[in-house]
């Protein structure tokens, strides 16, 4: 069975090296506009420019969430999927994974995918215990339970 750990950008990791066997590691980007410009948050993302732009424009800035589409492309591969994102109280990222996970589910029934609100603003801490637990024989069980210790904010022992 093949594992994808998948994050929007507002995670820390942008690649993750020491991902369990049979697991890939993907970040799905958010954007950011500056004027007329559309920097995607990704590992080619030049901060110095973005900066420099946002800087000299005197209109406001806006970022926008990843798409259905842009999480479901990610999905496509594995058979295991845990997704992090950022919080959906500051972000439409966790929404727009919850609509590709129904939408990819139509096509892919056998697919598990597993939607975590990270409640932060960085899935750091989930994503590395996404990949540590899914090798577990009770990775589903440990799955629901990380969810349901993120929505009350329970920390793990």
């Amino acid at each position: 069975m093949k594992w994808k750990i998948i994050a929007d950008s507002g995670c820390d990791y942008r690649t993750y090296e020491s991902a369990a066997p049979d697991t890939s590691f993907v970040s799905v980007p958010l954007t950011i506009q500056i004027g007329e410009t559309i920097y995607t948050d990704d590992a080619n993302l030049d901060t110095d420019k973005m900066m420099e732009d946002m800087y000299a424009t005197t209109t406001a800035s806006k970022s926008a969430c990843p798409s259905p589409d842009d999480y479901m492309k990610a999905f496509e591969g594995a058979d295991n999927i845990i997704v992090v994102t950022i919080t959906g109280t500051l972000s439409g990222s966790h929404n727009s994974a919850q609509v590709a996970k129904k939408l990819y589910l139509e096509d892919h029934p056998a697919s598990n995918i597993h939607v975590i609100d990270s409640l932060s603003a960085g899935g750091e801490w989930t994503s590395s215990s996404a990949n540590s637990i899914n090798s577990s024989p009770k990775t589903l069980t440990l799955i629901k339970w990380s969810k349901s210790s993120l929505n009350t904010k329970k920390k793990p022992n």
